[in-house]
């Protein structure tokens, strides 16, 4: 990847010359879209984030990718209160972008992948949900046009039951092929996985039902990358192991299709296009409109194992990365007790037992059922040519590529990083100090906790 980088400006639909608000709740796809943004020549003057926190080296995921996330202008806003996000789309624009259409990017989620009990809704609904009506009433006050939503594709991951009869090999549901026509978004609460799905269900119904073909309103569509999206030192999967310098592991069999988010940003800029300007069926000469539609995608490779990242960031990382393997049957014992104690708290002692804390707070049920489940995700309506309803989406990078990608920018500021501390502490070429300074390092990722594994 060093010698022959990928360049996404190959891969890019054309400037648009546009306004653009984007709402990244921590920056991971949102982030992409804005460098993506960048890349194609888009003014700075015209981009704005809005959300709760800057983009600092660690919300955005890397010091490199916050200097470039920090050129575009910033508007502090909690999307849950209408006040709040109305008042960040309705701040004047610089006079030279002002009159251009505007297009809103809502990327912003909380993903609480842990609950599944109906009574903690509400906590998942509350940024997913309100969050995203907020955004959508303000991004219609503000004259937008186009609106596009990231959904996921963990909405469509049927729940499995790992109790099984002594005569049966597998559970049920324990392989899940997804493609577009399996997003039932009106089945019951308790088949889906988790909460967090059920919430990001009903955000896609609003925004899907939101887009207004009748009177060339507000046009609208969704991306559904399938789970999870994966490209920063701040995502909840690859960089999650290198950050935390390990984790827990009873997966290492299980295949995931992983996504890179450059890729799932590059989706999200051709759904932009295709609702801009329609493609013609060349048969008929009509508009091939995809206004209200939602697309899943994925990297453009066969679903990879997770050993086969394990063995990726050990072979790679600059830092050490252990994963230490447990039982899964134990893991799934604790699970449920886990469960049980949240419960309990939350619906009747709340006053007298602490909050559990940490990664042991995650290890529940609802985990087991996105993380140790076989999927393959079909993303050929995404991949269809334009004129026959899809996007023309080909992902520039393999999930090998990204991988190694995430990994050389990981190397490459850690690097950075312990270069300027060994400056600071005056310590010379032949003094021997880098040694004991990598050495310290490994020490404290070696004693860091080691997590459950996320998707």
């Amino acid at each position: 990847m060093k010698q022959s980088p990928i360049d996404i400006r190959d891969h890019l639909p054309p400037k648009q010359s546009r306004r653009y608000i984007l709402t990244p709740r921590a920056g991971l796809v949102g982030g992409s879209i804005v460098q993506q943004l960048l890349a194609r020549g888009e003014d700075i003057d015209a981009i704005r984030i809005v959300d709760l926190r800057h983009p600092t080296p660690d919300v955005a995921g890397g010091v490199h990718r916050s200097a470039e996330l920090s050129q575009v202008s910033f508007q502090t806003a909690d999307i849950t209160d209408p006040d709040s996000a109305n008042h960040a789309f309705s701040v004047p624009w610089p006079s030279s972008v002002a009159e251009r259409p505007l297009t809103v990017f809502h990327t912003a989620a909380t993903i609480r992948f842990a609950e599944r009990a109906k009574d903690l809704l509400p906590l998942s609904e509350e940024v997913n949900v309100v969050g995203t009506k907020n955004v959508l009433a303000a991004a219609k006050a503000a004259g937008a046009s186009i609106f596009i939503a990231t959904s996921s594709g963990s909405i469509a991951i049927r729940r499995v039951s790992f109790w099984l009869a002594p005569w049966r090999r597998w559970p049920r549901r324990f392989f899940q092929t997804i493609s577009d026509a399996d997003y039932d978004l009106t089945r019951p609460h308790e088949t889906y996985f988790g909460n967090y799905p059920v919430s990001k269900a009903t955000a896609e119904r609003l925004v899907r039902g939101a887009d207004d073909a009748a009177t060339g309103g507000l046009r609208t569509g969704v991306i559904r990358p399938a789970s999870g999206v994966y490209g920063t030192a701040q995502d909840n999967t690859i960089g999650s192991y290198i950050r935390r310098g390990g984790v827990v592991d009873w997966i290492r069999h299980v295949v995931n299709p992983f996504v890179y988010t450059e890729n799932v940003s590059l989706a999200h800029l051709l759904l932009e296009q295709r609702l801009i300007a329609p493609a013609r069926d060349p048969a008929s000469g009509k508009r091939v409109d995809v206004g209200g539609s939602a697309f899943t995608v994925t990297d453009p490779n066969p679903p990879i194992r997770y050993a086969d990242i394990a063995f990726l960031l050990q072979t790679l990382c600059a830092t050490p990365v252990k994963f230490v393997a447990v039982p899964a049957v134990l893991m799934l014992v604790i699970s449920h007790v886990v469960e049980f104690y949240t419960l309990l708290r939350h619906r009747y002692l709340r006053s007298v037992l602490p909050p559990l804390a940490g990664d042991l707070a995650l290890l529940q049920p609802a985990l087991f059922a996105i993380c140790n489940v076989h999927l393959f995700y079909n993303d050929s309506e995404a991949r269809k040519r334009p004129e026959e309803g899809g996007l023309g989406y080909r992902a520039p990078w393999t999930s090998m590529e990204a991988m190694c990608q995430q990994v050389l920018v990981w190397n490459e500021e850690w690097k950075e990083q312990l270069g300027e501390k060994r400056k600071g502490l005056g310590v010379g070429k032949n003094g021997g100090g880098v040694m004991k300074e990598v050495k310290d390092v490994v020490g404290v990722v070696e004693k860091l906790p080691v997590a459950p594994v996320q998707s």
